[in-house]
């Protein structure tokens, strides 16, 4: 089984999945337990999606997406700011 190793570590062991990120959030700490330094800005590890004002799924989509993809529909996003923000209200 020559690519069963990399389906173990790409998927089953893999931090990325969206479950685990929302029940990171929801637990306030990760890893470190009720001591450690992530605990006391929520979400351990992952504070950083209530920072970037995302969901988990989006984090887990942008995260397993090839990088240029990730930089194209970042792009387009702010095209869309950039030629709609004067508009919006």
């Amino acid at each position: 089984m020559a690519g069963s190793d990399t389906h173990v570590l790409r998927n089953l062991m893999s931090i990325w999945k969206e479950g685990w990120v929302n029940d990171q959030l929801k637990m306030g700490g990760g890893a470190e337990g009720a001591e450690g330094a992530g605990s006391a800005h929520g979400g351990g590890g992952y504070g950083f999606v209530r920072i970037m004002g995302s969901t988990p799924g989006e984090v887990v989509r942008k995260a397993r997406s090839h990088p240029l993809v990730s930089l194209l529909e970042d792009a387009a996003g702010q095209q869309s700011l950039v030629e709609d923000g004067p508009y919006q209200s």
